[in-house]
């Protein structure tokens, strides 16, 4: 499998780091069956000029600091678009992290342990990737079209019925039990919140004892049997996400 790597960032020195650091890596990538194509761009504008090509790369890594057009916006333009790029944030300041997690990135490292947090982003991505080629992510078959689970912010139990809700797309209603999906879905990332509901755990806002704020600030509730559980699995994904910054 070929893979479609982007670098973006306004330091033609970190811009060869990261190219450097990716080909020492490549060996390793050859041996989950990958190869890659690495493309660079030196500034949020060219990426805009390029964007149908960025939003369907495989992985970004992307500053956060650039002038202009910076990577927080680029990474909010691409959250409103059907992307299939995993956006991997590099910056040389830890303290943004809690704002980036809300444009869902795959990960968040530091420029100055870029050797150390760079390996383990890229080999996770590799392996999430080769999962969903292999699964292609389709959740479901409805007449004839596919939902995919990533488009997915929350599943919705209604009586014999389960109502999937996305960020983008109309609900859809499927005749079937929410339990049927719980187990499947938790390796996608997804939580059982409550007996009706399971959410995406990358579309959390916040978290308390009686609810889930989603992103677009939508309630959902959560029962106390799952609370702890919930809470849990939403730490995990934030240290995942930003591999030993602490």
């Amino acid at each position: 499998m070929i893979l479609k790597i982007a670098v973006c960032d306004d330091n033609d020195k970190d811009i060869e780091i990261i190219n450097r650091e990716l080909l020492l890596l490549e060996e390793k990538a050859r041996e989950k069956g990958c190869t890659y194509q690495i493309q660079a761009f030196k500034s949020g504008n060219d990426i805009l000029k390029s964007f149908a090509l960025v939003q369907d790369m495989h992985i970004l890594f992307l500053d956060i600091d650039m002038p202009g057009i910076d990577g927080m916006e680029i990474a909010k333009r691409l959250e409103q678009t059907e992307r299939r790029v995993k956006v991997i944030f590099v910056t040389n300041h830890a303290d943004m992290v809690f704002t980036a997690i809300h444009y869902r990135p795959f990960r968040f490292i530091r420029k100055e342990r870029l050797h150390i947090e760079l390996e383990e982003a890229l080999l996770c991505a590799i392996e999430e990737i080769r999962e969903e080629s292999l699964y292609g992510e389709i959740f479901i078959e409805k007449d004839e079209a596919e939902i995919r689970i990533s488009d997915i912010t929350y599943l919705e139990s209604q009586r014999h019925y389960v109502i999937v809700h996305f960020r983008r797309k109309d609900d859809q209603v499927i005749r079937a039990k929410i339990s049927d999906f719980s187990e499947r879905l938790e390796r996608y990332g997804f939580v059982r919140t409550h007996v009706g509901y399971i959410v995406n755990i990358r579309d959390i806002y916040s978290i308390n004892t009686k609810r889930v704020l989603l992103d677009d600030r939508t309630p959902i509730p959560v029962s106390r049997k799952y609370t702890e559980h919930v809470r849990e699995m939403h730490a995990k994904y934030v240290r995942r996400m930003y591999h030993a910054i602490s």
